[in-house]
């Protein structure tokens, strides 16, 4: 193996020979012309260097036992590659998982802090809408559409406070961990949704039509 001649193995053949010392080399990578034409290609050994003594205990050559472990090395790296990538991703998973805790604090304070400050307005609007029923006379509530009106207010501010109840049962539910599920009417919530944008959709000229069975 004349390529082997200006590799480590050479210079540790020399070694080896100069010194009487024996040495082992772990998965060295060895270029190594094995095709037909000649081309070197890399190829890992293992390899034992055991000195060889004459009867006057002088050097006089070198055993070299040469075990092939391209296969077991090749493996090894790819694993340590895809450790290297599963590191990463792990920490890149770690982060997300930090700034998704982060988030659902923030939106838990966010909640909570909407749905308190939103209670006293809403409050005072149902006084005021009590006030109004009660200080209007008795001619002036009846006569149209003040009846549909106050209704359509009151209705208002009672979709409103559930909002506002929802969002507090929002972060509950966020924080457990399995919840049952439960059926919704749906055309009800479509209504209750349409009633809430239907100024948007009256000044759209917009129409709403809902096929739920």
């Amino acid at each position: 193996l004349p390529e082997l001649v200006d590799t480590p193995v050479g210079t540790m053949l020399r070694e080896v020979y100069a010194t009487g010392q024996p040495r082992e080399e772990q998965g060295l990578c060895v270029p190594v012309a094995r095709t037909a034409h000649g081309v070197p290609e890399d190829r890992y050994f293992t390899f034992l260097f055991q000195p060889r003594h004459d009867e006057r205990g002088q050097v006089n050559g070198v055993l070299v036992f040469a075990f092939e472990v391209t296969e077991q090395v090749l493996a090894r790296q790819q694993v340590e590659v895809l450790n290297q990538a599963l590191v990463v991703t792990n920490a890149e998973l770690h982060e997300s998982n930090t700034q998704l805790t982060r988030t659902n604090a923030d939106l838990d304070t966010f909640i909570y802090t909407a749905s308190h400050d939103l209670k006293a307005p809403i409050t005072n609007i149902e006084g005021l809408l009590t006030a109004l029923g009660r200080h209007l006379p008795e001619a002036a509530r009846q006569a149209p559409p003040v009846p549909q009106l106050l209704q359509l207010m009151q209705g208002a501010v009672e979709r409103f406070q559930r909002t506002i109840a929802q969002l507090t049962d929002l972060t509950r539910l966020q924080q457990a961990q399995q919840q049952p599920a439960e059926s919704v009417d749906l055309a009800a919530l479509i209504e209750a949704v349409r009633l809430d944008l239907a100024p948007v959709l009256a000044a759209a000229g917009a129409r709403v039509t809902v096929a739920v069975a």
